[in-house]
């Protein structure tokens, strides 16, 4: 939602963000990237927090313009960055899944128990954790004390989807401006990668809730603004 950099990773050079649409500058059809792969790329911007500003006419047009595109696309993935902000809540519980993604670090640790227990109070049905640059017998203490902790003090479980291994073909693939699942697909993480959208795939298959309430709807639903 700030300081978006997904296209530059990808290869492209856009200008226009979000933050254009909020000035009315362009639509929001117009600054859709093309990215590989066949995936679209909606540039986000500092200003996505202006929205909660804007005008009843400004942001219903914005509602409907989000509303058409919901629906021509199979998922929506959002980098809602680190931090338990206001903005990052709000987004976070309109959701279907919410991923929290984690390091083996304890200051990592520590911010993905207190999203956890946030969510849990929330009544989040679908959160799920994901370690980062970790393979699974280093993170398996942590996954344990993890999940001990959640049963424990949240009462609910703890759901780690898995890891995805540290990889130095990552790196390459960050200073060559391509995605690493079409530089190097074979490569540990890439695989990893791929397995865990497998799973969450079939997950998602199953769901029927999101088509009576779009994510959109979600998101300006009044039982959220104080999440």
């Amino acid at each position: 939602m700030g300081l978006g950099n997904l296209d530059l990773l990808c290869g492209l050079n856009g200008y226009w963000n979000l933050s254009h649409v909020l000035s009315g500058a362009r639509r929001l059809e117009e600054i859709i990237l093309k990215g590989p792969a066949g995936i679209s790329i909606l540039p986000g911007a500092s200003g996505l927090s202006e929205l909660a500003d804007l005008r009843a006419s400004g942001r219903e047009r914005l509602i409907q313009e989000l509303t058409q595109l919901e629906q021509q696309y199979d998922y929506f993935l959002i980098d809602n960055g680190t931090g338990i902000s206001r903005n990052v809540r709000h987004f976070a519980c309109s959701a279907d899944t919410v991923l929290l993604v984690s390091s083996l670090e304890a200051t990592s640790l520590a911010d993905t128990y207190a999203a956890l227990k946030i969510y849990q109070a929330a009544r989040l049905q679908d959160v799920r954790i994901i370690f980062n640059r970790a393979e699974i017998r280093q993170a398996k203490p942590a996954i344990d004390n993890l999940k001990k902790t959640a049963r424990q003090f949240l009462q609910c479980e703890a759901h780690v989807m898995g890891c995805i291994p540290e990889d130095t073909r990552m790196q390459q693939s960050v200073s060559a401006r391509e995605p690493l699942l079409i530089s190097h697909p074979d490569s540990p993480a890439a695989l990893a990668i791929t397995q865990l959208a497998k799973m969450l795939n079939a997950k998602h298959h199953r769901i029927t809730s999101g088509e009576n309430h779009p994510f959109v709807k979600r998101l300006y639903a009044d039982q959220h603004s104080a999440a």
